[in-house]
């Protein structure tokens, strides 16, 4: 199985769990980052940590982030749970405040796929 870069397009909702991939990324690649989601949270089920591993890489590249940055902030984050929920009400894998999501269009903080590109989005404007 080859797995693709995205060609990055419009910046909208893709919680449709499909990417427009153009660029072919090793298989490799993505099994690395799935083991490091696994790693950190190895409860998580194998299709869910692929698809984690999936939006890093898409939103990454679609950021021009890299995507071992985004890997280690939401491993701190989180511990790469999609359930996570801080004291203070911060929410998922990113754990977005209510107000930060709701501000960059999240209609569900606990979807890893919309956390993500809000997450990821978020550390690309900070930089």
């Amino acid at each position: 199985m080859v797995f693709y870069y995205p060609v990055p397009t419009s910046k909208g909702n893709l919680t449709s769990r499909s990417f427009p991939y153009r660029y072919p990324i090793p298989e490799e690649i993505v099994e690395a980052y799935k083991r490091a989601v696994l790693y950190f949270n190895p409860n998580i089920e194998e299709n869910s940590a692929r698809m984690i591993a999936q939006a890093i890489l898409y939103f990454s590249v679609e950021n021009n982030l890299d995507p071992r940055l985004v890997v280690a902030v939401i491993a701190v984050e989180s511990g790469f749970d999609p359930k996570a929920v801080s004291r203070k009400g911060a929410m998922g894998l990113g754990q977005l405040m209510p107000q930060t999501a709701a501000g960059m269009g999240v209609k569900n903080p606990f979807d890893p796929i919309d956390n993500l590109s809000a997450s990821i989005r978020l550390i690309r404007g900070h930089l």
